[in-house]
């Protein structure tokens, strides 16, 4: 998503040093010392959801209910929580790099609402936090220096829905190449929202957003073990958002509950005035289905024909899972198998790329000729790949441009193309999701794990997707590292989720059935990230508490 505002770069000088955080950092401890992965010197991780002292809620676990309620009781102010939005982010960014550039007006905006507020007592504030995608203005930390002082015309419409609703941007999150996992050491955290799923879990915001081609919401999501909601491709405009396929991605919230993924769907999914407005994108309240826990009337399908790959705590997971949602009145059909997924696999790896990768040169295209500034006069993607290699900073060819070769090859005029893209029509409308869900009447599947193909069928019918955190990898777990062998993919205490897929603006469904599963297992409260910050609300009305007395 794009800004126009100009933001503070998160650099060395305004990072808080490590000696100033009061904790050990897990590199100075093992799991065996500290059990569920956190280390016993951080404070805030081993009372994450112990109960409260005072009425003032921790911006760990607050909910936008919380938020609302303390604000309208006079507990805290706009301006508190944004400061203590801003300390964590200097306690801890610079450990997992989640916030890539600052908002500076944020202070400022809480304080003009606060005033607001004074007139307008049923004001009902969000604090989010968002995805970003080009360079920062310090040229460090970035995703790709060609677009460095770029800027686009206008602010992404769902940011606009925001503003109005009262949210503060406090600024803009990094891309998983940047981020690490807040669970263990060296953590790997999948997908391009990695930075927008940290933010809310650790605090540093309400929520985030992030945006999804394929599995780029729900996957950093289930690792920092937060709800990731990848709405119905056209329930949300996609302007301003840099794309990696115009035909696919999709902006969603990153939450801690289930009820705020469903307020924020509510405001970003509204229409615009300039909107085209069909009758199933008609303004929802989609907190309507966060109201109980009776799944009554509900049919869930088990898809079997997928790989499995599960390991025992996801297994006696997802079987406990099943209970759950049967004693909440749920009909659980199993199996439920999807037709098309053999014959999906089947394909060449060119063969189920070729569509995307034409769309992707389309999509940045297209993004660039929006610009209202382009200091390097960019037109193309062969522009940036020829900048990429030329500029040292851009560590070519140790970061190297095959996604973007590929990419720039592609002609939608090619009979390959075209015969793929006729291909993923027959997948999406005859023996996908939606197909099946029609062939056993059901409202969505659930799956035990993320699963490449069903996510892939996902973003390219444009059907919603939810992550719920399920359970976490326990004590004695063996520690494995990713293909690189640098990363820590498994380990104790990382946490995993389930997953629902449902049809074309199924959220509902989704979000009933999310909640019901929510308030029954509580599962977040288990985890226990290994560093936290140390500031919290109550720390920050306090002090100026005492400020006031002096």
């Amino acid at each position: 998503m794009a800004f126009t505002s100009d933001y503070t770069p998160i650099t060395e000088s305004t990072k808080a040093p490590r000696s100033v955080q009061g904790y050990k950092l897990w590199e100075e401890t093992t799991i065996e010392r500290h059990g569920q992965g956190y280390s016993s010197g951080n404070r805030a991780a081993n009372n994450m959801f112990a109960p409260a002292k005072s009425k003032v809620p921790s911006v760990l676990n607050a909910t936008l209910d919380d938020i609302a309620r303390g604000l309208d009781e006079g507990l805290f102010t706009l301006v508190d929580l944004v400061k203590t939005y801003l300390a964590g982010i200097e306690e801890v960014n610079d450990v997992f790099d989640s916030v890539l550039e600052l908002n500076p007006d944020a202070t400022t905006i809480a304080e003009d609402l606060d005033k607001e507020r004074e007139h307008a007592v049923a004001w009902r504030t969000a604090i989010a936090q968002r995805q970003h995608r080009y360079a920062r203005q310090d040229g460090s930390d970035i995703w790709v220096f060609a677009l460095l002082g770029a800027k686009p015309a206008t602010e992404a419409s769902i940011v606009v829905k925001l503003r109005r609703a009262g949210a503060i941007v406090l600024g803009k999150a990094n891309l998983t190449e940047w981020a690490t996992g807040i669970f263990y050491p060296r953590m790997k955290a999948f997908g391009s929202s990695t930075g927008s799923a940290i933010s809310s879990a650790l605090g540093l915001a309400f929520a985030s957003l992030g945006t999804e081609t394929v599995s780029s919401i729900v996957s950093p999501a289930e690792r920092s073990n937060v709800f990731g909601l990848n709405p119905t491709k056209d329930l949300i405009a996609n302007d301003g958002i840099i794309c990696g396929s115009l035909r696919q991605d999709v902006a969603g919230p990153l939450t801690r509950s289930v009820k705020d993924a469903a307020s924020i769907l509510s405001v970003i999914a509204t229409p615009s005035d300039d909107e085209h407005v069909s009758q199933s994108r008609k303004p929802t309240d989609y907190t309507e289905f966060c109201k109980g826990v009776d799944l009554n009337g509900i049919r869930i399908g088990i898809p079997r024909n997928l790989a499995n790959g599960l390991t025992k705590a996801q297994d006696d997971a997802f079987q406990h899972a099943q209970t759950v949602l049967r004693s909440a009145g749920a009909s659980i059909v199993d199996p439920a198998d999807i037709s098309g997924v053999c014959e999906y696999e089947q394909q060449s790896p060119a063969e189920r790329q070729i569509v995307l990768e034409t769309d992707n040169r389309i999509s940045i295209e297209s993004y660039i000729s929006t610009l209202h500034s382009n200091p390097k006069a960019l037109k193309s993607l062969r522009d940036i790949m020829d900048f990429t290699r030329s500029f040292g900073p851009e560590d070519y060819p140790h970061r190297n441009v095959e996604l973007m070769e590929r990419a720039n090859v592609t002609d939608t005029r090619d009979p390959f193309y075209q015969r793929m893209l006729a291909r993923e029509k027959y997948f999406v409308n005859e023996v996908g999701i939606e197909d099946t869900l029609r062939t056993y009447d059901l409202d969505l599947l659930l799956l035990p794990a993320a699963s490449r193909t069903v996510g892939e069928f996902a973003a390219r019918a444009g059907t919603p997707v939810l992550n719920v955190p399920m359970g976490y990898y326990p004590p004695g777990t063996e520690v494995r590292y990713d293909d690189t062998g640098e990363m820590v993919a498994t380990a104790p205490g990382i946490p995993f989720s389930m997953y629902m897929f449902g049809k074309r603006y199924g959220e509902g469904g989704l979000l009933k059935t999310a909640f019901a599963f929510e308030q029954k297992v509580m599962v977040r409260r288990h985890g226990r990230p290994y560093q936290l910050p140390l500031t919290d609300l109550s720390d920050v009305v306090e002090r100026r508490e005492r400020m006031h007395k002096v």
